[in-house]
């Protein structure tokens, strides 16, 4: 167990961001240190707002290995369905994505934490709980925290980095006058998750678009259903909620007008806002999950932007500890992550304008109309494309000049290509997905096998250099002797 005078970095919060961030520091031999305010217990908890993991966020719990225990408390759900006026109008499926994991997963954010949880304590590091941080004042080598402990003793300690996965209310972000810009949304949000009277797809997750609202009908690992979105009727005023209540308000809404509700797990109303930090870092100081952005839960994004927020804070973070990067390399976190968490707290807000605008007569029959179009147009696979989170690039990183300079049609901040087999085959043959690591495509076509050998030890030389930080995967068009420390492909 990693103890509070070994650790360089020290995490603020203990939900699944800074879970994921412990694991990720841990797998890559930095000791760190992980506390949370409070004595809350995962499994136990109560309200669990996420519900939905995404394909790159499953890629990245595969990096981590907890995929299979992911996968078996989860509900693979294949694509999303569309109702206006109680009739299903058209879908868009998830299962053309070229990934291995070609669906959205149901699992609750409670589950989710308790196996990331379970996973850090395999690796011999243990959540601190009811361990608050109280200041920190930063210096060029280091950041010196403040932390209160259970018994109320104030300890001061220094670590190398400091990140805070510490919630909407981010103590960190406050710390470090961080402006939270943005603004709440005008209306509440409704939550119920029970068992409904009407069959949905069990495979499928759903957007009930009514008169002035709409709502996310989501099925759920135990057979129940969540069904939650803005509450726009006269009710939205009314703090306590209970299910006879949540039935009247989605009446009066056009929302599921002929369904019941039996055994509702939890019944709820909570406030969304649309938020992002004007800043990621200060100095040695990061952000990272809820804590830099916050949005309307629309496509499940605000769990899954997190986690990779942390897994591209981590491989920098790894890479200045063992002095293998200039500090100059923490710069461009902020730059590649603040401009992700921008598109998707303007993009969920700018499609929850559009489903929850007025539904008059006329705007009704165009959504019959032009939905059904739109979803079996491209803009269908941009939209699970997009909520997969598996196209993300950083292109916005690099100038015209630079892009100009290589003349690619691969640009620069781009993703690493995907090559899978046909829809419904399981797997990635040619595996090269980073697990971790850089990797470099090498392309032999047009090459001497002599000259192309000797260009491959010279790359494998410097991947050493770098203590096997890179994967080199020769990618060929014909068998050739192979050289150590390169995957070959044909």
């Amino acid at each position: 167990m990693n103890t509070e005078s070994e650790a360089q970095v020290l995490i603020v919060g203990a939900g699944p961001i800074g879970l994921t961030t412990g694991i990720l520091l841990t797998l890559n031999g930095i000791p760190c240190r992980i506390i949370d305010k409070n004595n809350r217990i995962p499994s136990k908890e109560y309200f669990s707002r996420a519900l939905g993991l995404h394909a790159r966020t499953l890629e990245v719990f595969e990096d981590i290995g907890v995929i299979k225990n992911i996968m078996t408390k989860g509900r693979i759900i294949n694509g999303i369905g569309f109702y206006v006026e109680g009739r299903r109008v058209t879908g868009v499926s998830f299962r053309e994505l070229p990934t291995s994991y070609p669906f959205m997963l149901s699992i609750p954010q409670s589950d989710t934490e308790s196996i990331l949880e379970a996973r850090l304590n395999e690796l011999g590091v243990f959540v601190e709980r009811q361990t608050e941080l109280v200041d920190i004042v930063q210096s060029d080598l280091f950041v010196t925290a403040q932390i209160r402990l259970p018994d109320g003793f104030l300890q001061t300690q220094a670590y190398a980095f400091v990140v805070g996965t510490d919630g909407f209310r981010s103590k960190v972000r406050d710390l470090c006058n961080i402006p939270f810009d943005g603004s709440e949304y005008e209306e509440s949000w409704l939550l119920a998750e029970s068992y409904l009277s009407r069959d949905f797809p069990s495979d499928e997750a759903n957007v009930v678009i009514s008169k002035n609202s709409c709502f996310a009908v989501v099925p759920m690992p135990d057979g129940k259903t969540r069904v939650t979105g803005p509450d726009t009727s006269s009710m939205k005023d009314v703090d306590e909620v209970d299910l006879t209540l949540f039935d009247t308000a989605l009446k009066e809404m056009g929302a599921l007008a002929n369904i019941s509700y039996t055994d509702p797990e939890q019944v709820t109303r909570f406030r969304v806002h649309k938020r992002l930090a004007r800043h990621y870092a200060k100095h040695r100081v990061f952000l990272a999950g809820d804590a830099a952005h916050v949005h309307s839960p629309g496509g499940g994004q605000g769990l899954n932007t997190g986690v990779l927020d942390a897994y591209n804070l981590v491989w920098r973070l790894n890479l200045v500890i063992k002095e293998q990067a200039t500090f100059a390399l923490m710069d461009d976190y902020e730059v590649e992550r603040r401009h992700a968490g921008e598109v998707t707290v303007f993009g969920t807000d700018k499609a929850m304008q559009m489903l929850r605008s007025n539904r008059s007569a006329m705007s009704k029959s165009i959504t019959n109309l032009v939905l059904p179009w739109l979803m079996k147009s491209n803009f269908g696979k941009q939209l699970a494309a997009n909520m997969s989170q598996i196209f993300n690039h950083y292109r916005h990183n690099y100038t015209e000049q630079e892009q100009e300079y290589y003349n690619c049609s691969i640009q620069l901040g781009d993703p690493l290509l995907r090559v899978v087999p046909p829809i419904d085959v399981a797997g990635d043959p040619l595996k090269i997905q980073p697990n971790g690591k850089f990797t470099f495509l090498v392309f032999s076509a047009h090459m001497k096998k002599e000259a192309l050998a000797v260009e491959l030890k010279k790359l494998v030389t410097v991947a050493k250099n770098y203590q096997n930080f890179f994967r080199i995967i020769l990618i060929a068009d014909a068998p050739m002797q192979s050289i150590p420390d390169v995957e070959s492909r044909l």
